[in-house]
């Protein structure tokens, strides 16, 4: 029954993700908006939450699920420069993964809480691999970790405001993209093909219905 406005930085990939998810769920199109923004820009996230709020009332759920996967290296290869980075092969930089795994939940919590009322609540979306090992995912796994630290100290704040504030923990899900994340783990430390994904397979469920089938 909420109303969404789900947000992003591409308006054609935003207003895309939004034709699709009524077509996958049937919701009403009158129940979902969207809003262009920039969670690394403070002004950008301003501007859409004034516009947001101009328009709808108040802010009372958020959820926090912007990240990226942060350069894939042992810790001595992890680039810092825009020079390392084009040298290791990577897209991003140690600075790029904490602004993207960790600074986008920062800006969007302190700009948006305010904003919110008595009740209100806030999601941040955290990995399990934060608890796990991880090998060549330094530049996910601190920020992620830092995330965690994050949500319990604005848990602190908010909550007597009436603000309550969660973490999610999500593991691993069976498909294309995580079996390519674990066979590049694999790489990096030189084992054979499938032991990450078998380590992680043997303790855990990975399977979700499929149209209706597990």
């Amino acid at each position: 029954g909420a109303f969404v406005v789900m947000t992003g930085r591409t308006r054609e990939r935003i207003d895309a993700a939004r034709e699709q998810l009524i077509a996958d769920t049937g919701v009403a199109p009158e129940r979902i908006d969207t809003a262009v923004l920039d969670g690394g820009n403070p002004d950008s996230i301003r501007a859409a939450m004034a516009k947001l709020r101009s328009e709808y009332g108040r802010i009372d759920i958020l959820i926090n699920n912007a990240g990226s996967a942060g350069p894939k290296q042992p810790l001595h290869n992890v680039p810092l420069s825009t020079v390392e980075m084009e040298a290791s092969g990577e897209t991003e930089t140690v600075r790029n993964a904490m602004l993207n795994i960790l600074g986008v939940t920062w800006n969007m919590a302190r700009i948006v809480a305010p904003l919110m009322p008595v009740g209100g609540a806030m999601v941040n979306i955290s990995t399990i691999f934060s608890h796990t090992r991880y090998y060549g995912r330094t530049a996910y796994v601190v920020p992620k970790a830092a995330l965690n630290a994050l949500s319990t100290q604005l848990a602190g704040e908010l909550g007597p405001r009436g603000i309550r504030v969660n973490n999610v923990f999500p593991g691993p899900i069976e498909s294309d993209r995580i079996r390519t994340v674990f066979a590049a783990m694999d790489e990096v430390q030189g084992q054979p093909e499938n032991t990450t994904a078998d380590y992680f397979t043997g303790r855990m469920a990975l399977t979700r219905p499929e149209k209706g089938k597990i």
